[in-house]
């Protein structure tokens, strides 16, 4: 394989957000477009979706990508890649589970625990309490971005790693 792991890392993220984006986009926007807005809290409230989004994105993405890294390395087609052990975060996936569906749910409780308080905290600190049904589609499409920006690199690495 020619590709560096950096390279292939950085095209499989690009590929994995726009994927995540168009997916999270239209589901929010066919589940919320004919309702009024879509307020903060509730059974519809926007806090209960981006705390499930948090981990049941990651998780399912876990699920799907580790599999195939795994496939591609097997076959040739991912980079060679080892882990850094200089680095802290490359020292701390190196301890995770081997299984696909521990290591999933390890991703996913690690963004639930880092995006769902930080996204929460700070909508409270705006003082957003209510997004119309565009806007918050909107909003979705970006957090889904800079989520899956942040996290997907280490669930490549994970996949791809011996």
């Amino acid at each position: 394989m020619d590709q560096t792991s950096d390279a292939y890392i950085r095209k499989e993220t690009i590929n994995s957000i726009i994927i995540n984006v168009i997916i999270n986009m239209l589901i929010i926007w066919f589940l919320k477009k004919d309702g009024g807005p879509v307020l903060e809290y509730g059974d519809q409230g926007y806090e209960i979706d981006i705390i499930l989004t948090s981990f049941l994105l990651f998780f399912i993405i876990s699920l799907i990508l580790i599999p195939i890294q795994r496939s591609r390395r097997k076959s040739g087609n991912a980079p060679k890649f080892r882990w850094d052990r200089s680095l802290q975060t490359h020292r701390i996936l190196d301890q995770f589970p081997r299984s696909t569906w521990l290591a999933a749910l390890m991703f996913g409780l690690i963004a639930l625990l880092l995006f769902a308080p930080i996204t929460l905290l700070i909508l409270t600190e705006l003082d957003i309490t209510e997004f119309s049904p565009l806007h918050y589609t909107i909003f979705k499409g970006f957090w889904v971005a800079g989520m899956v920006l942040l996290m997907a690199p280490s669930i490549l690495r994970f996949g791809i790693a011996k």
